[in-house]
């Protein structure tokens, strides 16, 4: 079965909230293997490995995010495709990455597992 081009464009529209999602559940099995396991609980630069592993996931999926954005618009426009769904991909693209950014925020700023006893 092939994917028509309006498959495709959705998948377009829906691929920055969906890796928001991703990076979310990222978050979650980074913190919980690194609370439950003592995973990438080592020191770099005062923060643990888990808050960079997290960082770096953060900043990989932006920069997809904001790839795979340009690579929708201007799929849309060479289709000639409604700008509504070159300004809907936009605009879940600028939302999901403020979404990522307020995520890995606390991160570098509060302890995953909770204070030291």
């Amino acid at each position: 079965m092939t994917r028509g081009p309006a498959a495709r464009h959705l998948a377009g529209v829906l691929a920055a909230p969906l890796l928001w999602f991703a990076h979310f559940f990222a978050i979650y099995i980074v913190n919980a293997l690194g609370c439950a396991r003592g995973l990438w609980q080592a020191r770099w630069a005062g923060l643990p490995l888990s808050s960079w592993l997290i960082v770096a996931v953060s900043v990989l999926v932006l920069l997809l995010m904001g790839w795979l954005w340009r690579r929708t618009r201007r799929a849309l426009r060479a289709r000639g495709a409604a700008d509504f769904l070159g300004w809907l991909a936009g605009a879940l693209a600028a939302l999901s990455a403020l979404a990522v950014v307020w995520e890995t925020w606390p991160a570098l700023w509060v302890p995953a597992c909770g204070p030291a006893l």
